[in-house]
């Protein structure tokens, strides 16, 4: 790879991630379009539609490279995932609690039904992006380094609302699956992951 192509994917790469700030920041702590569901929709949206653009040829790769297997690793990991996010806020109640209340609100916001079925194409996109796009092209230029490049912009992302819980979810979660991708090279693994995760902590066994 060319010096030219590595600055054009950094800069893309940096781009993406300046995105993402600027729709958090819509989503999080404006009311924008009445609705928190709808703002996520859609920011999720713009990011499948520009990872897609830029590296569509390699996003079509990681979708196609799926197996009975990942469905199973992605289940048990979110399982485990549960369990330690669980055993945190039991730990941290004090600290966490406040926060977690905060985002248990937007489930007021849209039924419960309409939540769940939102929750498997918000984590879907977040994956496709975050992992499958962003730390892909990191690890190929940094190696494992590209794991912890990517959490720490999954975690600044949610800084400006200055929610300890969600940071420190972003932080823990985003840790667990960049090193759950970059170990078994499976986008579909921690596609899973995620919607098993976000469905149990957020619809079906809320902290």
């Amino acid at each position: 790879m060319d010096s030219n192509t590595c600055a054009s994917r950094l800069i893309t790469s940096i781009i993406g991630i300046g995105t993402v700030f600027f729709l958090w920041y819509l989503v999080f702590l404006t009311d924008f379009l009445g609705n928190f569901w709808y703002r996520m929709g859609i920011s999720v949206t713009i990011l499948i539609v520009y990872a897609t653009l830029i590296d569509k040829r390699q996003m079509i790769v990681e979708l196609k490279a799926r197996r009975l297997h990942h469905l199973g690793l992605g289940i048990i990991s979110a399982l485990i995932l549960y369990i330690l996010f669980l055993t945190g806020f039991m730990l941290m109640r004090p600290i966490l609690e406040e926060g977690a209340r905060l985002m248990y609100r937007y489930k007021f916001e849209t039924a419960s039904g309409l939540i769940a079925i939102l929750l498997l194409f918000t984590s879907f996109g977040e994956e496709y992006f975050w992992r499958g796009f962003l730390q892909r092209r990191l690890c190929e230029k940094y190696g494992p380094l590209g794991i912890t490049l990517t959490t720490v912009a999954y975690t600044l992302v949610h800084v400006p609302t200055f929610n300890v819980t969600l940071m420190s979810a972003a932080l823990v979660a985003g840790l667990y699956w960049g090193v759950l991708y970059f170990k078994f090279r499976s986008l579909w693994a921690v596609i899973v992951s995620h919607i098993v995760w976000t469905e149990l902590i957020f619809v079906f066994l809320p902290l």
